[in-house]
C-alpha cells in the first residue's frame, strides 16, 4: 500500500522522499521484518551461484555512520563460470578504466560479462534508481555540519541513495564513519563531518553522489555494453564502452496522474528550460479544506494575487510551490507545507507546479592503449556525448551532441646510465585533451580541485570546452633525491591559463627529510579583461630524533587579478610546527600549532594588500596501544579565527567588492570559535572478568530545528487519528495518520556533547572452574552498567558543558538532552536450567528541536524488571 495516497498537494513532494526516512523510537512506528534469506553454492563443477533475497517491506535505507553499509532491501542472484559471470536484481555499475565515460551507478536489472582469451564482452540491461549531482562549496567556521546537499536545480528535496556519494575535503577523499570523517543522513541528504577532519571557513568540499529526486515522474532505464580485444600479446588493448540512460515519457510514477494532452504541450513548448515547464499550484477546495487563503495586492503599482498560509484546514486554497531557483521567486519555505510572500525576485519559490522534463543521455567511448615497451605506453580515448534535455521538444536539439578526445604519452621509471654509470631513473608524461563545448559527461569529468589547479575564473566555470596541454617530468638521480616538474596550457571559450610548478624531494631519516614546492598560473579572460596570476610555493622539513619527529612547514599562495583599473585578490600564509612520538610499541601521538595569516586587496584602499584575519590552530593527539590491557586515544583541537576590524560587520552586499571569486574565499567575514574533542578508553583485568570503556566526544556544529508532519494513510494503516473536539492528532493503532519527523530550513548553532560509559562485571571469565566455597556463588553473578549522556545545547558557559557538569544540562538553552542510565544484574547467566535477570532502566530526555514550542517534550522513564 502507498502511505501517501491520500497526501495533500503540497506534501506530494515530501511523499515520495519517504524513501530514505530515519524512523526513531519516538515515532511510534512498527516495522515488519520481512524476509531475509542468504545462499551461496555451486550448481555444477564451473558455475557458482550467490543469492541475496531480503525484503523488509518498507523503503528505509542503511544509515551513513559506518564505513560499510548494509542496505535494508536487497535482492539479487549473481553467478559464476570460468567464461561468463553476471547478476540479476540489484547490483552497483561501474565503469572506471576510462576518463570520459567514468560512471557509477546503482542499478536494478540484469549485468552480464564474459571473457575468453583476452577478448571481452558484456552488456546491461535495467532500471535507474536515481541521478548524479555534483556539488562544491566553502565549509563554514565553526561549523562540523550539518551540510546541505541538494539536487541538479537546487532542490533540497531529494533522498541520496546509499553508498553512492563520494567526499573530497580540500582535494583529499574522505572515509564515511563516526570513526572516520564524516557521517552521511541519506533520508535528507545532510553530511555532517567527524571531530577527527576540521571543517573552517578555508575548506574545500566537494561531493558526488546519487540521489532521487521528488521532481521525478517518470521511470528511468539504463543500458550499456562493453566489449574489448588484445592483441600482439597483450601491447595493444582496444575497449569500446556504451552507456544510455533516459526517461520513458508514457510511464509516469509518484503520486500524481498521467502527464495529459496539455501538460505535455506546455512541456513540448518549454524546449531545455525546466522553469518554463508548470502549470498553476493553487487548488480551491472550498473553506476550512485547504491550508492557505487567496489575497489580491498592489505591489509597485500592480495587482498581483497573494497566497497566504493560514494553518492545516484553516484556509481555502491548497497550494503546490516549487523551487525555481535563488532569488528567483516571490516566496520563501518557513517549513513543509508554509511558504511566506517576501517579495519580487527574492524568494526561492513561486505557486506552480513544474513539469518534470523527460531526458536521454547516451555516450559511446573507444580506448586503444598501446605499450610498445616496458618504459612506454601510449593511450588514447574518444568519446561522443547525446544529452536530450526534453526528449517531448525539438528546442534546441542541434545543441545536443559534443565530442572528446585525449592522448596520453608515457615513459615510466626508465633507468638511466653512461657507460657503467648509473644516473638514476626518468618519468616523463604528455597528455592533451580536447573537449567540445556541447559535450556533456554522465559522472564526475574531472579531478577534485580542478577550477583551482588552472585558476578557472566563474564566468566560464559552467562551460565544458577545453583544449590543454601538459607536460610533466620526473628525475631520480638516488634513491633519496625527486626532482619533478610541470608545464600546462589550456584554453576554455575565452579564457586561457598557463602554469608551471617544479618540486624538490628530498628523503633520508638518517639527515633530514625536506620537500620544497613552487607553482605559478597565469590567466587571462577575453583578452586581457581579467588577467590573473597566481603563486603557490611550500615547505616542509622533518628530522627523526630518538623517538620524537619534528616538523616544520611553511605555506604561501597569493593570487592577484587585474580587472580593468581594480586589483583583486587574496594571500594567505600559513606555519605550521609539529612534534610527533615515532618507533614506540605502545605510545603513539603529536602535537600541532597553525597559524594563518589572510590578506585581501581592497579597491577602496587603493587596490592595497589589507590585513583581513589571523586563525591559530592548536591540536593534541595521544595513544596507547595494548599497554596492561589497556588502550586509549585522545584528541582534542581548538581553533580560533578573528577578523581586523576592517571586516568586521562588512553587509553582505559589499562583500562581492573584495572578492575576486566565493568559489576560494569565505563570505561570511566574522570570527569563530570551534572546539573538537574526542577520548576513547577501554581496559579489561582478569580475562577481561572486568572490562570498561568510556567515550566522550565534543564538537561545534549546526542543527535543524524539526517539524512534525501527520500523513493521512488508509484507516487502519496509521497510528494517529486527528480528535475534532481536541483538534489534535491522538495515537490510535487503527488510526489513518502516519507521524514523520522531519527537518526544516532552520538551523541553530550549538555544541554537541556524547559521552557513554560501559562497564562489565563477569567473575566466572576469571574462576572458570570454581566448585566450592565463596567462589561457587560469586561466579554465578555478573552484570553490566551502561550510562550515556547527550547534549545538543546553545550554553555559552561551555566547561560547564565540557566538565560534565549536570546542572547546566537540559536547561532553556538545550535542544537535544539525553540522560540514560541502564543497570542489568544477572543470576546464573550461563544456567540452562533456571537464570535470573534484574534490570533498572532510567531515561530523562528533552526535545527542544521543534519549529512549534507545542511539539517540544519532556520525557521521563523508570523501570523495573525481573526476568526468570
Amino acid at each position: 500500500k502507498n502511505p501517501f495516497t491520500n497526501l495533500g498537494r503540497d506534501l506530494q513532494t515530501t511523499g515520495s522522499l519517504m524513501r530514505g526516512v530515519k524512523i526513531g523510537s519516538n515515532q511510534n512506528m512498527t516495522l515488519n521484518s520481512g524476509i531475509n534469506l542468504q545462499l551461496s553454492g555451486k550448481i555444477s563443477d564451473n558455475v557458482e551461484i550467490i543469492a541475496a533475497l531480503t525484503d523488509e517491506t518498507t523503503p528505509i535505507q542503511p544509515e551513513g555512520n559506518t564505513q560499510s553499509l548494509e542496505e535494508v532491501d536487497n535482492v539479487f542472484v549473481q553467478f559464476k563460470s570460468p567464461y561468463v559471470r553476471g547478476t540479476v536484481g540489484d547490483f552497483n555499475l561501474r565503469y572506471t578504466e576510462t576518463e570520459f565515460i567514468n560512471v557509477s551507478r546503482k542499478l536494478q536489472g540484469l549485468s552480464i560479462l564474459g571473457n575468453y582469451k583476452g577478448h571481452s564482452l558484456g552488456g546491461t540491461l535495467a532500471s535507474s534508481r536515481g541521478f548524479f549531482n555534483h556539488m562544491s562549496f566553502i565549509g563554514q567556521e565553526g561549523n562540523q555540519g550539518p551540510y546541505q546537499l541538494t539536487g541538479k536545480n537546487g532542490e533540497r528535496d531529494i533522498v541520496v541513495l546509499a553508498g553512492t556519494e563520494k567526499v573530497w575535503v580540500d582535494g583529499i577523499a574522505m572515509i564515511r564513519g563516526q570513526n572516520n570523517d564524516y557521517i552521511i543522513e541519506y533520508g535528507n541528504g545532510q553530511i555532517t563531518f567527524s571531530v577527527k577532519r576540521l571543517i573552517t571557513s578555508e575548506s574545500r568540499i566537494e561531493v558526488d553522489f546519487e540521489y532521487f529526486p521528488a521532481s521525478q515522474k517518470y521511470s528511468r532505464t539504463a543500458i550499456g555494453a562493453v566489449a574489448g580485444t588484445s592483441l600482439g600479446d597483450d601491447k595493444l588493448k582496444i575497449d569500446f564502452t556504451y552507456y544510455r540512460e533516459a526517461d520513458d515519457p508514457e510511464k509516469s510514477i509518484g503520486l500524481s496522474a498521467e502527464i495529459g494532452p496539455e501538460e505535455r504541450e506546455i512541456i513540448k513548448n518549454a524546449g531545455n528550460d525546466p522553469l518554463k515547464a508548470y502549470v498553476g499550484g493553487a487548488v480551491y477546495v472550498g473553506d476550512s479544506l485547504g491550508n492557505y487563503i487567496r489575497v489580491d495586492s498592489l505591489i509597485d503599482g500592480e495587482i498581483d494575487t497573494i497566497y497566504i498560509f493560514k494553518g492545516i484546514r484553516s484556509g481555502n486554497y491548497i497550494v503546490s510551490f516549487g523551487f525555481v531557483g535563488k532569488s528567483q521567486g516571490d516566496y520563501v519555505r518557513e517549513r513543509i507545507g508554509s511558504y511566506r510572500y517576501v517579495g519580487k525576485k527574492r524568494g526561492d519559490y513561486l505557486p506552480v507546479r513544474l513539469l518534470p522534463l523527460p531526458s536521454k543521455q547516451e555516450m559511446g567511448d573507444v580506448r586503444i592503449d598501446w605499450a610498445p615497451s616496458q618504459y612506454i605506453n601510449v593511450n588514447s580515448e574518444m568519446a561522443i556525448s547525446s544529452l536530450d534535455q526534453n526528449t517531448l521538444s525539438d528546442i534546441g536539439d542541434s545543441l545536443n551532441q559534443g565530442g572528446a578526445f585525449k592522448l596520453n604519452a608515457a615513459l615510466n621509471n626508465m633507468p638511466l646510465s653512461f657507460g657503467a654509470a648509473n644516473l638514476g631513473f626518468l618519468q616523463l608524461n604528455m597528455n592533451a585533451r580536447y573537449i567540445d563545448n556541447d559535450f556533456q559527461s554522465l559522472d564526475r569529468l574531472n579531478r577534485p580541485d580542478y577550477n583551482r589547479y588552472w585558476d578557472i575564473l566563474q564566468a566560464v566555470q559552467s562551460s565544458s570546452e577545453e583544449q590543454s596541454l601538459q607536460f610533466n617530468a620526473k628525475y631520480t638521480p638516488i634513491p633519496t633525491l625527486n626532482i619533478a616538474a610541470n608545464w600546462g596550457t589550456l584554453n576554455k571559450s575565452s579564457f586561457a591559463s598557463n602554469r608551471s610548478a617544479a618540486q624538490l624531494e628530498y628523503k633520508d631519516p638518517a639527515i633530514v627529510n625536506i620537500s620544497a614546492n613552487y607553482g605559478y598560473t597565469g590567466s587571462d579572460l577575453n583578452n586581457g579583461e581579467i588577467k590573473g596570476n597566481w603563486w603557490k610555493t611550500g615547505l616542509l622539513m622533518d628530522k627523526d630524533i630518538w623517538k620524537l619527529q619534528p616538523q616544520l612547514s611553511y605555506k604561501r599562495e597569493h593570487r592577484k587579478n587585474y580587472e580593468k583599473s581594480e586589483i583583486k585578490g587574496f594571500q594567505f600564509d600559513i606555519y605550521n610546527a609539529k612534534m610527533s612520538l615515532i618507533n614506540l610499541d605502545h605510545f603513539f601521538g603529536n602535537a600541532e600549532y597553525t597559524k594563518r595569516n589572510d590578506a585581501v586587496y581592497i579597491p577602496q584602499y587603493n587596490n592595497s594588500l589589507t590585513p583581513q584575519a589571523e586563525s591559530a590552530t592548536k591540536s593534541i593527539k595521544f595513544g596507547i596501544r595494548n599497554y596492561s590491557s589497556t588502550s586509549a586515544t585522545i584528541n582534542f583541537l581548538q581553533r580560533d579565527k578573528t577578523y581586523t576590524q576592517t571586516f568586521k560587520g562588512v553587509g553582505s552586499d559589499s562583500i562581492k567588492l573584495y572578492l575576486v571569486d566565493p568559489t576560494y574565499q569565505d563570505t561570511v567575514w566574522r570570527d569563530g570559535k570551534t572546539n573538537l574533542a574526542e577520548l576513547n578508553i577501554s581496559h579489561n583485568r582478569w580475562k577481561k572478568s572486568i572490562d570498561l570503556s568510556w567515550q566522550y566526544r565534543v564538537s561545534t556544529q549546526q542543527t535543524a530545528l524539526k517539524e512534525k508532519v501527520y500523513v493521512e494513510v488508509a484507516p487502519g494503516f496509521g497510528y494517529y487519528r486527528y480528535d475534532e473536539e481536541l483538534g489534535e492528532y491522538v495515537p490510535d493503532p487503527d488510526g489513518n495518520y502516519v507521524l514523520y519527523v522531519l527537518p526544516s530550513d532552520r538551523f541553530e548553532p550549538v555544541t554537541n556533547f556524547q559521552s557513554s560509559l560501559r562497564f562489565k562485571f563477569d567473575p566466572q571469565r576469571y574462576w572458570k572452574k570454581v566448585n566450592a566455597g565463596w567462589g561457587k556463588y560469586l561466579t554465578q553473578i555478573s552484570g553490566e552498567t551502561f550510562f550515556r549522556v547527550e547534549e545538543e545545547t546553545k550554553e555559552r558557559d561551555l566547561f560547564s558543558i565540557y566538565l560534565l557538569n549536570l546542572s547546566k544540562f537540559q536547561s532553556d538553552s538545550t535542544l537535544l538532552g539525553v540522560i540514560s542510565l541502564n543497570q542489568d544484574i544477572y543470576f546464573m547467566r550461563r544456567n540452562r536450567k533456571i537464570s535470573f535477570r534484574l534490570r533498572y532502566h532510567y531515561l530523562d530526555e528533552l526535545r527542544n528541536q521543534y519549529l512549534d514550542a507545542a511539539d517540544n517534550e519532556k520525557r521521563y522513564t523508570r523501570e523495573l524488571g525481573i526476568r526468570a
